[in-house]
């Protein structure tokens, strides 16, 4: 299971090495990019008629960001629990 649990900006991936504007951070204390965090690290999710689709890395980046800067209850009030912040690892 990956967490977000924080944003930074500007860094180095810790899965592909490359510098990055948009750093996530996870639960297990790895920096990530959001392309490989999308394309790489979690598997693709399922919509409710069982077709896979895969989050756009901005999705990564502002779910990041409001784990980052929001409070709680600030993201149960906009619709995000802690449930929107964890993905499935491949």
């Amino acid at each position: 299971m990956v967490i977000i649990v924080g944003y930074e900006q500007e860094g180095r991936c810790d899965h592909c090495g490359r510098s990055l504007k948009h750093v996530i951070k996870l639960d297990d204390g790895r920096k990530v990019g959001a392309q490989c965090l999308a394309n790489k690290l979690t598997k693709p999710l399922k919509d409710r008629y069982g077709r896979e689709f895969r989050l756009p890395a901005s999705c990564f980046v502002d779910r990041a960001k409001m784990a980052e800067y929001w409070s709680p209850e600030k993201c149960g009030a906009n619709g995000f629990g802690p449930e929107q912040f964890k993905f499935e690892e491949v």
